[in-house]
């Protein structure tokens, strides 16, 4: 193979150690995420791509396993890019941005829980169908029961998504829309006693981003509604906040809020210091949402970046 000759797969690979110290689960460290990618080159008109992920002592359910997160093809045409596969919707600002460029270390709960593949648990986030994504607009169609793995909560769908984006100088504006018929759907934990739900599902979000000299900040309003044997309404969102100290350093900040049922406001305040190579990354994050916590993440790319 010339020097000048990509391989015929690429692989990215990269791991988040975890360290959290609070109220009510003490001291414990954990594998928060380890992801294998594997992908065709990135710059021709098809690619696939495939991405492989598990977490160790996480306190979770779906800790000490390995999950099969995204499977997709994607083809560039003319008028824009075709994706089949299991991958996020099109939903959420924050949701569909990757883990490893994060501002603070966890998703806000309201965007975590309301896009329309979120509170699922083996689903992470992602679903099985088909997407268009032109200049400034996605759509979807999916099957809207979660990702392969997911399995015992019930049926759904279709789900159609959709996604428009526009940007006004330096400001980009963004909202997202979600619907689908479930069927028998467990959706218990984003609303409160939706445990066996048949009817409509919608879900909304409005977001807005913008970059200014030293700062940036990003914030995000989600809503999600169930009309059917039960009815039930959730909303929530965030505001982020990062002012840039030096090349490599940054202070962040973030509020949130989610109702019902998980608590209504939260706070986190960190430091990230991120090298100009971009293969390691260091957070310190002071937590206060339900209970206090501290925690420090390190992020290290063992292949590619």
């Amino acid at each position: 193979m010339s020097p000048n000759t990509s391989p015929p797969v690429q692989v990215v690979s990269y791991a988040q150690l975890r360290a959290t110290a609070g109220e009510g689960v003490g001291s414990y460290g954990s594998v928060r995420r380890f992801r294998v990618n594997l992908s065709t080159e990135p710059t021709s008109s098809e690619r696939w791509f495939v991405q492989f992920f598990s977490k160790e002592n996480n306190l979770s359910p779906t800790d000490s396993q390995l999950w099969l997160h995204d499977v997709s093809w994607r083809k560039k045409i003319k008028q824009g890019t075709w994706t089949l596969g299991q991958f996020r919707p099109p939903f959420s600002l924050q949701r569909l941005t990757i883990d490893r460029q994060l501002l603070v270390p966890d998703r806000a709960t309201a965007s975590d829980l309301l896009s329309p593949a979120g509170g699922m648990g083996r689903s992470f986030g992602r679903d099985l169908g088909v997407q268009f994504e032109g200049r400034g607009f996605s759509v979807g169609l999916f099957r809207g029961s979660g990702a392969l793995q997911q399995v015992g909560s019930g049926t759904g769908g279709p789900l159609v998504v959709g996604r428009a984006t526009q940007h006004f100088g330096s400001i980009q504006w963004g909202g997202s829309l979600a619907l689908r018929h479930s069927n028998t759907q467990d959706f218990s934990r984003v609303f409160p006693g939706a445990k066996s739900f048949s009817g409509w599902d919608t879900r909304a979000e409005l977001d807005v981003a913008t970059q200014q000299g030293p700062w940036r900040m990003s914030a995000e309003y989600l809503v999600g509604h169930l009309d059917g044997n039960l009815k039930r309404r959730a909303e929530g969102g965030y505001l982020d906040v990062a002012h840039q100290l030096t090349p490599s350093t940054e202070l962040v900040a973030q509020v949130q809020t989610y109702s019902p049922n998980l608590g209504t406001n939260g706070l986190t305040l960190g430091l990230n210091v991120i090298p100009h190579d971009k293969r390691n990354r260091l957070q310190v994050a002071y937590l206060r949402h339900h209970q206090e916590r501290v925690q420090v993440q390190y992020q290290y790319f063992l292949f590619g970046k």
